[in-house]
């Protein structure tokens, strides 16, 4: 009998065979699940993973599979089951009437080594429609990637061919799951993905990497959970913080657009979990202010978000010469940014076009480009309010 089995050495030659064996083991379990519904609905995980592997032993000797070789693999390993020590299988199901779950880790730590190609069983188990199952090659069902504790990977039987995850990394399966770099890879298709749909998770940055030369994560070290922009004592980090926004997002001197502080805001949340209920008073509180040149012109009533990037202005413009404050990022939030672009020539190139294209901006940036910063001011402009605007100096070159 034992000449009968397809051996372990031959299974590679055997995935036909094993597709259809785990087709008609599929076919049994939709019709025990249609006669027994109640008790399939009763099921865990575990008992559901039994009741799959009795099926696949009770089919498998027609389809030359050795029954006493499948097996159940070690709580937490994946696949759920082995067989022929060479094909797995992992079982999940759902309460729900639709297709759809949470599936495992992308790093798949716990793999069986021997382990070459892993079919998925999908148990359909609803309380108030029929119980069916599904069962399809792994990779095959996995359309995305979700992100709790660690990646997990987004299970949907019904996911149409060339529209799974792989097909969106452009990496097959098998060399993804090897690839030491994996989280990179995913980092940098959902930085693409999600800058384009203007949100970003608190996963897509690589923290420990830039952690060490980081005063606003040696700052926040001992802080739990959110913090708000105004509970921040130190000037420094705020200034860093200013900085590292104008650098990011020079769409922050646009006029009059509705949307010119959405990533600046995201990227300040999901970087480093600071709030701030009044965002656009962080460069532009008090509305306007005015530019003191060698201590005799004076041009008034310039929009205070542009006199503040005054200030910083300078510090900006040398940390793209020595990669400082948050130049490592720049690629990952603004479509402007392109890989073969020098970032520091399109940085200025976007100041100045919305610099330029504000019309209540008295002095063109051509003009500020020659000037050097001396200092600022807060000059009171309402003796009942005590209300203050910003006063920036300059001097001729």
């Amino acid at each position: 009998m034992e000449d009968f089995y397809i051996t372990i050495e031959d299974s590679g030659n055997h995935l036909e065979d094993f597709a259809e064996f785990m087709a008609a083991t599929t076919e049994s379990l939709n019709l025990d699940a249609h006669n027994r519904a109640d008790y399939f609905r009763s099921m865990g995980g575990e008992k559901l993973e039994s009741v799959v592997i009795e099926a696949m032993q009770a089919w498998a000797a027609p389809y030359r599979f050795n029954p006493e070789l499948i097996r159940h693999t070690d709580k937490q390993h994946f696949p759920d089951i082995v067989s022929n020590k060479y094909f797995g299988v992992e079982v999940k199901s759902t309460q729900s009437n639709h297709w759809k779950s949470i599936g495992s880790s992308i790093v798949e730590s716990l793999r069986e080594p021997f382990v070459k190609k892993v079919f998925l069983m999908f148990g359909k188990l609803p309380a108030n429609a029929d119980c069916a199952f599904k069962c399809k090659p792994y990779e095959e069902c996995l359309y995305d990637i979700s992100i709790t504790h660690s990646p997990r990977y987004q299970i949907d039987m019904e996911t149409p061919m060339g529209k799974t995850i792989f097909d969106k990394l452009g990496e097959d399966y098998d060399v993804f799951r090897k690839d030491p770099n994996q989280i990179k890879v995913m980092r940098n298709y959902y930085r693409q993905y999600y800058k384009e749909k203007g949100s970003m998770p608190w996963w897509i940055e690589d923290i420990g990497e830039q952690e060490s030369s980081d005063p606003v994560k040696s700052y926040l070290k001992d802080t739990n959970g959110a913090k708000f922009w105004d509970d921040i004592e130190d000037p420094a980090v705020k200034t860093f913080l200013r900085e590292s926004m104008y650098q990011l997002f020079p769409e922050l001197l646009k006029n009059k657009s509705r949307l010119k502080y959405k990533n600046a805001s995201l990227w300040l949340c999901s970087r480093y979990s600071i709030i701030n209920p009044s965002f656009r008073d962080i460069f532009s509180a008090a509305g306007q202010g005015k530019i003191v040149i060698d201590e005799t012109e004076v041009i008034e009533k310039v929009p205070k978000a542009l006199c503040t990037f005054l200030l910083y202005y300078k510090e900006i413009l040398d940390s793209f010469d020595r990669s400082g404050l948050s130049y490592s990022e720049i690629p990952i939030y603004a479509s402007y940014y392109t890989p073969d672009c020098d970032p520091k020539e399109v940085w200025l190139k976007k100041i100045k076009e919305y610099w330029n294209g504000n019309p209540n901006v008295p002095i063109r940036f051509e003009d500020v480009e020659q000037l050097k910063f001396v200092g600022a001011r807060n000059d009171v402009v309402d003796p009942v309010t005590q209300r203050r605007a910003l006063t920036v100096l300059m001097k001729s070159i």
